[in-house]
């Protein structure tokens, strides 16, 4: 009775022992991963540091393209001759903003292809005028040659006598035509001023052909 009782106690404390045992060993685990998570931890503030460094360092980047990048728009667009962006401040201004995030379409592109649609509407516009022009010259100038063919063998007209209430001041006809050389002098004519058929007239109408052209004796010019 007594030795079982003493095997009780004995298996009893036995499992005590175990049990501490056990609980040490977990709390050696523990221990280690504490001591684990602290090493964890302090890499990761490291790691921290480090990451705000080059996130700053970043930050600083892409300040300094962002810069660079107004700098190499706003050379750009100056230089422009026939790409004229209406508003080249606010160009800017938007090109610098779009450079810390990159967010949405360039705006250099959008303002140089918004100004590159206002230089074609003005281009196509001016080249329909030119061709308009065009047609017009080249209608003056095919009514031209028509004009001095025409002159040129002598299909031409005189010019249109004046109405009878019309007075022009200068020399009447008669008179340009003796300057222009198609008719003499009255003198020449064969009798003096005032003679003939009709006064200041010409003496023989038969001699005469053509408008402004004299016809000799026997009715030839």
């Amino acid at each position: 009775m007594l030795r079982r009782e003493a095997d009780e106690a004995t298996a009893s404390r036995r499992r005590a022992v175990e049990h501490v045992a056990e609980l040490v060993t977990r709390a050696e685990q523990a221990e280690e991963r504490h001591r684990a998570a602290w090493l964890r931890a302090d890499e990761a503030d490291e790691e921290a540091v480090h990451a705000e460094e080059r996130l700053a360092e970043a930050e600083e980047d892409v300040a300094r393209e962002g810069r660079a990048l107004v700098t190499a728009v706003r050379e750009h667009l100056s230089g422009c001759v026939e790409l004229r962006v209406p508003v080249l401040p606010g160009v800017l201004d938007a090109v610098q903003d779009w450079a810390g995030g990159l967010d949405g379409p360039p705006p250099a592109r959008t303002a140089a292809s918004e100004a590159h649609r206002a230089a074609a509407s003005r281009l196509a516009d001016r080249a329909a005028g030119l061709a308009h022009r065009e047609a017009a010259t080249a209608e003056r100038q095919r009514l031209a040659v028509e004009e001095l063919t025409a002159l040129e063998t002598g299909r031409q007209r005189g010019p249109a006598a004046p109405h009878a209430h019309t007075r022009r001041a200068g020399p009447g006809p008669r008179r340009s035509a003796v300057a222009a050389g198609r008719l003499p002098p009255a003198r020449h004519r064969g009798g003096p001023r005032g003679t003939g058929s009709r006064a200041g007239g010409v003496r023989d109408p038969r001699r005469l052909g053509a408008p402004g052209r004299l016809r000799g004796r026997g009715g030839r010019p």
